[in-house]
């Protein structure tokens, strides 16, 4: 069972990479689409979407981390 896991958590750790560099240019997509006369708005909600998803994720690993440190 450790290797699963600790496949499932390298996914979830990638994963979690991924979503936090498009979280991080987040802010300057808005600030572009603002400067360009458009609404900046839906780069802000995507950002608020990407941080809940970043957090779901964490506390996923947290999760999976426990039960390894319990199991083995």
């Amino acid at each position: 069972m450790a290797t699963p896991a600790k496949a499932k958590l390298a996914e979830i750790e990638r994963r979690i990479g991924e979503l936090t560099k498009l979280l991080i240019r987040a802010p300057d997509a808005a600030a572009e689409a603002e400067r360009q006369d458009r609404d900046g708005t839906t780069h802000l909600r995507r950002s608020l979407v990407l941080q809940a998803a970043v957090s779901s994720l964490h506390e996923e690993a947290d999760a999976l981390r426990r039960a390894m440190t319990k199991t083995g």
